[in-house]
């Protein structure tokens, strides 16, 4: 995130003053950007696959996050394929594939739990579907 003087600055352009509105909105701004920071009631975390493109977009914003004190706190990787699921050539590719990334998002975000969620034989849709979930990871 930018940080609030730049988007002023770029909003406003040359005129110097701050409306009513901007300064709603920076407090708003302020408001989020304090709760995203406060540990105790939130928990910042990022949702991807195991694949390069994704792991450098994620790393990318935790890195810029960072810069306005908000710390990546969890990773979770989604669409982990079973490993009793990889067996033919194809799967098996994809799961190798797989644990190499995993590995590269366990050494990029150091500091932070990393979540394998498996993928499922069905979308991950209703409240059953996320209690399995839930039960599966936590």
């Amino acid at each position: 995130p930018m940080d609030w003087s730049k988007q002023i600055q770029m909003k406003a352009g040359v005129t110097a003053e701050i409306s009513e509105e901007d300064k709603k909105q920076k407090e708003k701004f302020d408001r989020v950007i304090a709760t995203m920071k406060d540990q105790e009631k939130t928990t910042f975390s990022f949702v991807m696959y195991p694949e390069k493109t994704p792991i450098i977009e994620a790393y990318r914003a935790s890195e810029e996050l960072k810069t306005v004190g908000i710390e990546t706190q969890m990773v979770i990787a989604n669409l982990i394929i079973p490993e009793e699921q990889a067996t033919s050539p194809f799967f098996r590719n994809r799961r190798n594939m797989q644990e190499k990334y995993l590995q590269e998002i366990k050494s990029d975000f150091v500091n932070s739990e990393v979540v394998r969620v498996p993928m499922y034989d069905k979308e991950v849709k209703g409240i059953d579907m996320l209690t399995k979930i839930g039960d599966s990871i936590f």
